[in-house]
C-alpha cells in the first residue's frame, strides 16, 4: 500500500529563476525550490506553449528538466519554434506517456523516483485536463500527494491545465497543494504565490530578439 508521509513539507527558501525576463523579478528571483506550481490557459494550448519556452530557458541555464506530456506528437512546441529555439537541445527529457495510463497510483510515486534517480530541477507535467478526464479530480488530489511524500530532492513540479472547467474541479480538491497558481487569460496572467499577500497581475508577450517569452507590468 502507498501512503503519503503524514509529516509537514519542509519550507523552501531557494528559488529556481526560470530565465523568462520580468517574470523571475516580480516573483522575487523565481519559483521557491521544491514547490508546486499550477499553470492554466484556455485551450488552445497556451499554458503548454508557455511551458515548454521556459523548460528550453531553464536547460539553457544548466537546470535538468523533465517534461512530462501526455500526446504522442506536442503540437505545442511549433511556438517555441517560431521563437528560434531548439527543443532539441540538452537538458530537456521529453518524456510521453499516455493519459489512459495514469489510473494507475503507483504511477505517480514512480514518477517521483525518476525525478529522485535522474537529478531533475524541475518536472513539468502537461496536458492535465486528459488526466483529469480520465480519473478525476479527488483521485488526482490523493495521487498528487503520494507523488509528493516520495520527492526526496526539492524539484519543482509544474502540473498544466489547458482547460478552465479542468482546473476547476481540481482546485475544488487539490488547491491547497499547490503553492503557486497561474492563470493566463488573453496577453495576462495573475499569479498567486505564497510569498504575495494579494494576486499579481503580469502581461507577457512574446519576446523573439531574446528567443523568449517576456512579463511586465
Amino acid at each position: 500500500m502507498i501512503e503519503p508521509r503524514v509529516e509537514s513539507r519542509e519550507p523552501p527558501s531557494e528559488r529556481l529563476a526560470t530565465g523568462l525576463p520580468g517574470f523571475d523579478e516580480a516573483l522575487g528571483g523565481g519559483l521557491l525550490r521544491g514547490s508546486v506550481a499550477a499553470m492554466v490557459g484556455p485551450p488552445d494550448g497556451l499554458a503548454s506553449k508557455l511551458a515548454a519556452v521556459a523548460a528550453i530557458n531553464m536547460a539553457g541555464r544548466g537546470y535538468k528538466v523533465l517534461y512530462h506530456h501526455h500526446k504522442a506528437v506536442p503540437a505545442f512546441l511549433k511556438f517555441a519554434e517560431t521563437l528560434g529555439l531548439d527543443w532539441r537541445a540538452q537538458g530537456v527529457e521529453w518524456f510521453y506517456h499516455p493519459a489512459a495510463e495514469h489510473h494507475d497510483i503507483s504511477w505517480y510515486w514512480r514518477s517521483a523516483v525518476r525525478i529522485n534517480r535522474g537529478g531533475f530541477d524541475i518536472h513539468f507535467a502537461d496536458q492535465y485536463e486528459r488526466i483529469i478526464a480520465a480519473v478525476g479530480a479527488d483521485f488526482f488530489a490523493e495521487a498528487l500527494g503520494i507523488y509528493y511524500s516520495a520527492l526526496e530532492r526539492p524539484a519543482v513540479t509544474v502540473a498544466l491545465f489547458n482547460s478552465y472547467d479542468a482546473w476547476s474541479e481540481t482546485e475544488r480538491a487539490a488547491a491547497p497543494l499547490f503553492d503557486y497558481i497561474l492563470i493566463f487569460r488573453g496577453d495576462r496572467v495573475e499569479v498567486h504565490a505564497p510569498d504575495l499577500a494579494t494576486p499579481l497581475e503580469l502581461r507577457w508577450a512574446a519576446d523573439r530578439g531574446r528567443k523568449t517569452v517576456a512579463f511586465g507590468p
